[in-house]
């Protein structure tokens, strides 16, 4: 699948209806990506031992 770089704005119901017409796949990838960014984001706050943890973690959880 193609894909082009878009810059809008969109509404948290919005994003859904658009995820909503994912297929299963790209679901799970874009489920990933989520995931991973949330891991990191939280990491960002903690110190180094308890971040890298916290990505080691999510990272074991997104390749199950």
């Amino acid at each position: 699948m193609s894909t082009v770089k878009l810059e809008v704005q969109l509404s948290s119901a919005e994003l859904i209806k658009a995820v909503e017409q994912l297929s299963h796949e790209d679901l799970e990838q874009f489920v990933s990506q989520v995931i991973l960014l949330q891991a990191q984001r939280k990491a960002s706050n903690l110190q180094k031992p308890e971040a890298e943890l916290l990505l080691k973690m999510a990272l074991q959880y997104l390749l199950c």
